[in-house]
């Protein structure tokens, strides 16, 4: 699916759709093409096969924390194609944050930002993928359909891991400025959006992605309740690795 062939598509997969309600958003990601749907819905279309499988993840992420008594507000699903052909999303209706924006908040404010980041981030960081935990159920369901199999060996390793084995938290993968917005004298003053790209991975791709000052980095750190020392150490390395790699770039 491209910008251009949007609206066919529309029309034969989400005939529901009002097209005459349609307004391109003008930041595009990647993976789909998204509309302002009327005043209140963000509709996106999966461009390939694979974002498909990033809008039903998304959905089922944000049916979650829907639940969830969080320091931000997140869009909520109206609508999935049970193949992931398209979504429906309600609409923040705020402005993206910048640096710039940060930097201009009177400090009440701007303390909000870092507790509310910092509260989002230890919560959605404490959640641990369930790999062993699928696999088991996995076994079951197995040895429940076939009984004839022999899943012992299955179990035996299942049930212990190798003391090096650790699954990575839940992490929103794409939490960059243009993703949290700022809501105004709303009850959560901020939002997150986007949450295709979420996945396990190391908890301090969502700090390093920011790209915060030093000064606002460590107010926040200061109340993540995962491992910051760690974290600070790892963004400190990321960009020494960075540094390396712009200047090889500006000498080839």
């Amino acid at each position: 699916v491209t910008n251009q062939n949007a609206h066919r598509y529309i029309r034969q997969f989400a005939n529901e759709i009002a097209i005459n309600e349609l307004e391109m958003i003008r930041r595009q990601s990647a993976d789909c093409v998204a509309y302002f749907y009327g005043t209140d819905s963000v509709l996106k279309i999966p461009k390939k096969e694979r974002s498909r499988e990033h809008l039903l993840k998304e959905a089922k992420i944000l049916d979650y924390l829907a639940g969830q008594n969080l320091p931000v507000t997140l869009p909520e699903v109206v609508r999935i194609h049970p193949e992931g052909l398209y979504a429906e999303h309600t609409r923040l209706k705020g402005t993206p944050m910048s640096p710039c924006r940060l930097e201009s908040f009177p400090s009440l404010e701007q303390e909000a930002f870092i507790c509310a980041v910092a509260e989002f981030l230890s919560f959605l960081h404490g959640h641990i993928e369930a790999d062993l935990e699928r696999a088991l159920n996995r076994v079951m369901i197995i040895q429940d359909r076939a009984p004839q199999m022999d899943v012992s060996h299955w179990l035996e390793h299942l049930q212990n891991p190798p003391t090096s084995y650790a699954p990575a938290p839940i992490t929103h993968r794409d939490f960059t400025f243009e993703h949290i917005y700022w809501l105004g004298e709303q009850q959560t003053a901020f939002g997150v959006i986007d949450f295709g790209a979420a996945a396990a991975h190391d908890p301090f791709i969502d700090f390093y992605e920011l790209g915060l000052p030093d000064c606002i980095l460590d107010r926040i750190l200061n109340q993540y309740a995962g491992q910051a020392e760690q974290i600070a150490k790892k963004i400190s390395f990321q960009s020494i690795l960075d540094d390396i790699r712009r200047e090889y770039k500006r000498l080839n």
